[in-house]
């Protein structure tokens, strides 16, 4: 065990170290840049209150973010039963019906119906206008003797 001179040796040197770095970096506080003079108490506290308001904003950010986080799990913990239901409703008809399903079948140039479903969620008015263009192309192109379009 080393003796209590020592110790106390010990302890001063990481006290004057911690010292020297305390105004070290004072110092780099108080002292300008080149071409400025020095810093003035009225721009430290400006600077320093700046400094609280951005963590201000970004504290009220991340709580922003969490609770849209949150929201959205439990969107998805309420879709579950939902999307259970939809693949045992597709597994059984695709039991029940063996080889290609109806839909994917080829078919003669004949009729076909096209069901167009668009969102009504949030800021959503660019992907309907995509997809409402996408069918109209998709119409054009595929023209048929007996085509008729109907939109509601």
């Amino acid at each position: 065990m080393r003796d209590k001179k020592a110790i106390d040796n010990d302890l001063q040197a990481k006290i004057k170290g911690a010292l020297d770095a305390f105004k070290r970096a004072v110092c780099r506080l108080t002292t300008p840049e080149p071409g400025r003079d020095h810093a003035s108490l009225k721009s430290i506290k400006k600077r320093i209150s700046s400094t609280k308001s951005t963590r201000q904003i970004t504290k009220a950010m991340k709580m922003v973010s969490a609770a849209k986080l949150r929201r959205a799990q439990e969107a998805v913990v309420a879709a579950r039963p939902f999307s259970n239901k939809l693949q045992q409703v597709i597994a059984s008809l695709a039991r029940a019906r063996p080889g290609r399903p109806p839909a994917a079948r080829q078919r003669g140039k004949g009729k076909a119906l096209i069901v167009l479903v668009t969102s009504d969620r949030g800021l959503c008015g660019g992907f309907n206008g995509n997809v409402s263009k996408a069918v109209e192309r998709h119409i054009r192109s595929n023209p048929t003797a007996s085509s008729r379009s109907t939109c509601c």
